[in-house]
């Protein structure tokens, strides 16, 4: 069935005009950005932008792709950097679609002992139109260091995804911003905004291509390639290839009965390898039509 065409103005199509904020929004905002506590292991790990993910992985990425959920799921993860102790992350979060919302809480912390930050978050997705995805993210991060007074920080994330066509799908999210600082006695520490958009092309059912950038602060933009394969209903492969600096990563996705298991591994030039791991569960069958 044909997609519906929304215009604004009687012009050009809705999507057009959202797709050109998205590059707008990005571009004047480079300079500044912020890593996710938890990088998921189909998306962040790998080096890819998240900004098209659809799981419930899309959580700690876009969380308009969490409008795609038709039945309730609780995931668990676990995610290191460079087989570091102190740099590894874990997290547990749940999402629950109604009729016209889907809402999302989780908690993920990072860090050990000494040094650590725990985040909760609460996100609210819809989808708006047979071709376009929107959702919000609210955070509340408290930041612990032995010596040192604990800091808090709310922040607010949101993003969209927008299905041109059925081959073209594009995805943009930005986390933090209103570029909220931290407080910390008579300090304040920058939390800067991550932007980041995708464009993907899907030839065939099962295969997906695309192409992301995401720009971090202090750091140049990160430019990233991945391919996705669904080569068996309960199999999926995953590919990557990053910028700044070159990297590449491999995953896969496994399905039995309710259960899904995905991995990621991730190879850094300089600093070795990063993995992360996950489980998801559905708790109940399709809620929405």
């Amino acid at each position: 069935m044909k997609q519906p065409c929304y215009t604004l103005y009687g012009a050009l199509p809705l999507r057009y005009y959202l797709l050109s904020f998205c590059f707008f929004f990005l571009s004047a905002n480079a300079p500044l950005a912020q890593n996710p506590l938890f990088k998921s292991p189909t998306s962040g790990i790998l080096g890819g932008s998240g900004a098209l993910e659809k799981s419930l992985w899309a959580f700690f990425t876009n969380p308009a792709g969490l409008s795609e959920l038709s039945t309730a799921v609780a995931g668990i993860g676990y995610q290191n950097d460079f087989h570091l102790k102190e740099l590894s992350a874990r997290t547990a979060f749940v999402s629950v679609p109604f009729r016209t919302v889907n809402f999302s809480g989780g908690f993920s912390h990072s860090g050990y002992q000494h040094f650590n930050t725990q985040q909760y978050s609460l996100a609210l997705a819809r989808k708006l139109a047979p071709w376009l995805n929107m959702g919000v993210r609210f955070n509340y991060h408290h930041r612990h260091q032995s010596g040192s007074q604990n800091a808090q920080l709310i922040t607010l994330d949101a993003g969209w995804q927008l299905a041109p066509s059925e081959k073209i799908h594009l995805g943009f999210y930005a986390l933090n911003p209103a570029r909220n600082q931290w407080h910390q006695e008579d300090l304040e520490e920058d939390h800067g905004p991550l932007m980041a958009t995708s464009v993907a092309y899907l030839p065939v059912s099962g295969l997906q291509l695309e192409a992301g950038l995401a720009k971090e602060m202090a750091f140049p933009p990160t430019f990233s390639l991945m391919l996705t394969s669904q080569v068996h209903k309960t199999m999926t492969l995953r590919g990557t290839a990053a910028s700044a600096p070159l990297r590449f990563g491999l995953g896969s996705g496994l399905v039995w009965q309710n259960i899904h298991f995905d991995m990621g591994l991730a190879h850094h030039e300089t600093l070795g390898f990063s993995s992360a791991f996950g489980l998801l569960y559905q708790l109940s069958n399709p809620t929405k039509p």
